[in-house]
């Protein structure tokens, strides 16, 4: 199968970044944005239909500030796709074909605070029912190794798999 070209980005807030958003599906298939604050009652989504020709797919929360937005080239794959929110404003999970082959492409926005995310994490797992190939971005609010810090390891946000 060709690559597949994945960005993902926490915006901290879509209308400051769009331009950013706006080339950067130019050069990929997928993006991922976490931490968006959108307004389902504004236009920033029927923008991203619009104007840089994708699929979109969000779940946000009461207040708008948690909310995280997957968008996919339409010329990518094919239009029928099933979304879950798995976990509203912080998860989503898309199952798309790529040529004839099932993903499911989960977006995630975990929460800063080292308890809360554990919660979180432990959440995720029960909910997810992938029967498929898995592609997991976003915001994970974790670190995974001294490479992914410019400073030293803070215990709270580190993470060792094994």
């Amino acid at each position: 199968m060709d690559n597949i070209k994945i960005f993902s980005l926490n915006t901290r807030g879509t209308l400051k970044n769009y331009d950013k958003i706006k080339m950067e599906i130019i050069n990929n298939d997928i993006i991922l944005l976490q931490e968006q604050h959108i307004d389902i009652k504004g236009n920033i989504i029927k923008r991203f239909e619009e104007d840089i020709r994708c699929h979109v797919f969000y779940t946000t929360n009461d207040i708008n500030k948690l909310s995280i937005i997957t968008l996919i080239k339409k010329d990518f794959c094919e239009a029928k796709m099933q979304k879950e929110i798995l976990i509203e404003g912080r998860a989503l999970n898309l199952i798309i074909n790529i040529k004839g082959k099932k993903y499911n492409i989960i977006n995630v926005y975990a929460p800063a605070k080292q308890n809360e995310r554990l919660n979180f994490y432990a959440k995720l797992k029960d909910k997810i029912q992938l029967k498929h190939n898995i592609i997991l971005g976003g915001d994970l609010n974790v670190i995974l190794g001294k490479e992914d810090t410019n400073g030293s390891i803070i215990e709270k946000n580190y993470m060792k798999f094994v």
